[in-house]
């Protein structure tokens, strides 16, 4: 059965199908096929802005969770998250949840599996929501790295707030930059 079939059925139980109780919430259950139930009642899952699937599950009479399908999942069949751990979609479709699909696997491996499939979002330029060009990047490295600038002062002559900057230090990887064009003259 495709994905997108497992997602919209409203079947309570398809072939091959498992379900087991959520280990945080056991008064909800989750299947191998990225479904969940309260009861015997199929939760409506709905798209987070990132691209994910997630499910409001009630902790108390006034308190809501939005939990990620796929982490409900992994958390289910698996086990709890390992430390510096993350969910990892194999085919890199965000709405495919069943647990053949999944595992844990850590920061660096996820985004090489996004690299495979070509669902990695790009740096700098090449982000359609990237409000800063490569070479005011470069810039930025430059003035920290040789000579000395803070966050702060880079941010000022650069009219960015200093957690923008540190956060392109931070992630700025130097062994990719490009030569700064010639000085015009």
């Amino acid at each position: 059965m495709e994905p997108a079939q497992i997602l919209h059925s409203n079947k309570t139980e398809l072939p091959g199908e498992v379900w087991a109780p959520y280990p945080s919430i056991p008064a909800y259950t989750v299947s191998t096929f990225g479904r969940i139930r309260s009861g015997p009642r199929l939760m409506k899952q709905s798209e987070a802005g990132n691209g994910y699937l997630r499910v409001a599950m009630v902790v108390s009479p006034k308190t809501q969770r939005q939990i990620a399908t796929h982490t409900a999942v992994l958390e289910t069949f698996v086990g709890a998250r390992p430390d510096g751990m993350e969910g990892s979609h194999l085919n890199g479709d965000h709405l495919d949840n069943r647990l053949a699909n999944l595992k844990w696997c850590t920061r660096e491996e996820n985004n090489s599996h996004k690299e495979l499939h070509g669902t990695r979002t790009p740096f700098g330029e090449a982000n359609p929501s990237s409000r800063i060009c490569d070479v005011a990047r470069t810039l930025m490295w430059v003035l920290h790295s040789d000579h000395g600038w803070s966050s702060e002062r880079i941010a000022n002559a650069c009219g960015q707030y200093p957690n923008v900057v540190r956060r392109i230090l931070v992630l700025f990887d130097h062994r990719k930059v490009k030569p700064l064009p010639p000085a015009r003259s």
